[in-house]
């Protein structure tokens, strides 16, 4: 899977992944066994669940051995998975510079395996709370202002309104990932 001149670079955003996950899954390991599953070289960034990787599969089946991987765990988590293209427009795309600038670890980029519906995303801006939102397409921008743990727009309320999990990376892991995935990509080449 790894050698293929037509291997791309992918990051893998796995969802829930903290300390209590890492004596069940530790993340040496989960890079291992992605390995092993034909992932071409596979590094494990920070220790929230983010991977980046090389592949030649498509994302369907990609987003499926990952999945497999984890539940070989016997964890549940879910994965998402994004191209260093595809952070580089959820870069460019920030609507709100100003929360990049001075309080990256407070905006969020919440990820999505489907786009947003159109009525998931009527609810999700109207939410009536201090956060600014902003829904573009498998990404919403959520600018936490007052900080994120004490907002009432918790990940609970997220999936509920929005009819579909996620996983949040603050705008400085986004950021190292979009470094990391386009270094290899540009390596690779």
């Amino acid at each position: 899977m790894s050698g293929s001149e037509n291997s791309a670079t992918w990051v893998g955003l796995i969802r829930g992944i903290g300390p209590n996950t890492h004596k069940v899954m530790p993340l040496k390991e989960l890079v291992d066994r992605c390995q092993a599953a034909g992932f071409g070289q596979v590094s494990s960034v920070l220790a929230t669940g983010n991977l980046v990787f090389r592949s030649a599969e498509p994302e369907t089946k990609l987003r499926r051995t990952l999945d497999e991987i984890v539940r070989s765990y016997g964890l549940t988590n879910e994965v998402f998975l994004r191209r260093p293209d595809q952070l580089q427009t959820v870069i460019a795309g920030n609507p709100n510079a100003t929360a990049a600038a001075e309080r990256p670890n407070h905006l969020l980029v919440l990820f999505l395996n489907e786009s947003v519906a159109a009525e998931a995303a009527e609810r999700l801006c109207g939410y009536e709370g201090p956060e600014r939102i902003e829904v573009a397409g498998r990404e919403i921008y959520i600018d936490y202002r007052e900080g994120v743990g004490r907002s009432k727009l918790t990940p609970v309320l997220l999936e509920r309104t929005l009819g579909q999990p996620g996983t949040a990376r603050n705008w400085n892991t986004v950021a190292k990932l979009l470094r990391l995935s386009s270094d290899l990509e540009t390596a690779s080449t």
